[in-house]
């Protein structure tokens, strides 16, 4: 009992002290960020209907890993936008706004015929690069209202 006093003691005297970070953390803060450009790339709305699709032609694993290492090697090197299309049944995608060179967020529509909190999401991606890690971020994945909320 008395070492375990004397430790605790020991303890509270000689107390670890925790790294001040601000100062890393204010330069992180005025760096500018890798993607300055933040767009609206798809509206159901707004945007015309696209059919097209941007492809390269790719024969084998070796030329993905070969396309993937030139272009990693570019500095200034963005890749080209995705193409988001959710006009057709029962898609639900309203709006992708692109925020990073590989992450999109990505704005769906209520989905008011659903119990509870059900919800769902369908929609096309094109112009995928192979090899690159894309990031979608749902922004809004809850349900707002339902449609027999006002009697």
């Amino acid at each position: 009992m008395f070492i375990y006093l004397l430790t605790f003691f020991y303890s509270l005297v000689n107390k670890p002290t925790i790294p001040d970070y601000t100062e890393e953390i204010n330069q992180l803060k005025n760096k500018q960020p890798y993607f300055k450009e933040i767009r609206v790339i798809f509206d159901s709305e707004c945007s015309p209907c696209l059919s097209g699709t941007l492809s390269t032609s790719i024969s084998s694993p070796l030329d993905i890993k070969q396309l993937v290492k030139e272009l990693t090697n570019v500095q200034q090197w963005t890749p080209p936008c995705l193409v988001f299309e959710s006009r057709f049944e029962s898609g639900n995608l309203r709006q992708v706004r692109r925020i990073g060179p590989f992450h999109y967020e990505l704005l769906l529509k209520p989905d008011l015929y659903t119990k509870r909190h059900v919800q769902w999401y369908f929609f096309r991606v094109q112009n995928i690069l192979p090899g690159f890690i894309y990031t979608f971020l749902i922004v809004n994945f809850t349900k707002p209202t339902s449609l027999y909320s006002q009697g």
